[in-house]
């Protein structure tokens, strides 16, 4: 759906700039365009110019050139603002001095030397998927003491600070936006769409067309992927999805990740279905894994996804006495069911001790799952629930 903008006030250079280019070139695709670019800046600018004359620290990453500006700002920090620009974090937990620096566009590795001068670190890089030609793109940074590397792990964040609600039950990630192409989309396109939303790419999965981006700070991302529907060649705009943990706090949706066994777990459920996680259960699916996941914890009846996607084994929670667990979603889209209580050592947000939820039936499943996947590489989802079935 398109909408005429009505800008209001006398015209402006840059108004009168867009009406000069809309005479200039009159089809179709170029008016979109030029739409387009008029709602993006008008639900950027705001929140561009806020972040202009922000007090807070600056932290940005370009290619290899990092920007920094900070004053007795301790490290986590600042490696959470590098983690939200895609770069995955591992570190020595004892690890955190405070920083006071300021530089602009310095090489990473030279950066990292003024601000990490009593410990080591490593950079490691990735080559660019969607362009072989493109330089490599900084994919992760590990920080150390000197022969104690094997004391890092993933750097933890406030998720609670990365998080936005949309609705009661439905959760994104602020400013980030996913993007699947179309094939039409040009190198050339992609970067003059990222340029006009102001924003900066931080993953790409090839195979799919997907792009991951970061818009500017307090960018109303669900408008935003509205109005990317005018644009040809993009064929689905969503932000990036969270769903809440039973009991606690919501978190990120877990990324695509493959296992020797080839079987997949993912716990989150939710009541909206999501063109790009749809697209991704498929492309898993066609490359040989078998994805579980839970139903989830409210009892509504009503599908849930991924779980409910065809490609998608759904599980059930049991209670001890092996009746359907009373807070245990149900349904045509549950598969299976299996024990849903276990004990917990360490609990999320609590005490160790009894626990109940779908994610737990779902480790079970997944555990089996990966049993007969050992004796049967070939099997498929329908020979895997099949085995379940006489199984249980």
């Amino acid at each position: 759906m398109e909408r005429d903008i009505h800008l209001g006030g006398s015209l402006k250079n840059n108004e009168i700039s867009v009406l000069y280019k809309i005479q200039k070139k009159s089809t179709e695709t170029t008016v979109k365009r030029l739409k387009l670019t008029i709602i993006i800046l008008l639900l950027t600018l705001s929140s561009t110019l806020s972040f202009a004359w922000a007090s807070d620290p600056i932290v940005q990453l370009n290619g290899d050139q990092f920007t920094l500006s900070v004053t007795d700002q301790s490290l986590s920090t600042i490696l959470e603002k590098l983690s939200d620009q895609g770069i995955h974090i591992r570190i020595d937990p004892r690890i955190n001095p405070k920083i006071t620096a300021a530089f602009t566009k310095r090489p990473i590795g030279a950066a990292m030397n003024t601000i990490l001068r009593s410990v080591n670190y490593a950079l490691i890089w990735k080559q660019n998927e969607v362009s072989e030609s493109d330089p490599p793109r900084l994919q992760e940074i590990r920080i150390f003491y000197k022969g104690q590397e094997g004391r890092i792990r993933p750097l933890i964040k406030n998720v609670q600070q990365t998080v936005a609600k949309k609705t009661a039950r439905t959760f994104y990630r602020k400013d980030i936006l996913l993007l699947q192409l179309a094939p039409s989309m040009t190198k050339d396109a992609l970067e003059d769409l990222v340029a006009q939303l102001g924003a900066t790419i931080i993953d790409t999965h090839a195979p799919l067309g997907i792009v991951q981006l970061r818009l500017p700070p307090g960018s109303d991302v669900q408008t935003i992927a509205k109005s990317l529907a005018a644009y040809p060649e993009i064929q689905d705009a969503e932000p990036d999805y969270a769903y809440p943990l039973e009991g606690g706090s919501p978190i990120p949706v877990a990324r695509e990740r493959s296992s020797p066994s080839q079987s997949v777990q993912v716990s989150p459920a939710n009541g909206t279905t999501v063109a790009v996680l749809e697209s991704a259960t498929q492309y898993a699916t066609a490359n040989g894994l078998v994805l579980v996941a839970a139903a989830g914890n409210t009892p509504t009846g009503k599908p849930v996804y991924p779980a409910a996607y065809e490609n998608v084994i759904a599980v059930g929670a049991l209670a001890p006495d092996g009746e359907r667990w009373d807070q245990s979603n149900y349904g045509d889209f549950v598969d299976i069911q299996a024990p849903g209580f276990a004990y917990m050592p360490v609990g999320y947000q609590g005490d160790a001790g009894l626990y109940a939820g779908t994610s737990i039936a779902t480790a079970y499943i997944a555990h089996q799952v990966a049993a007969i996947l050992d004796e049967t590489p070939d099997a498929d989802q329908s020979a895997v629930l099949q085995k379940l079935s006489t199984e249980q």
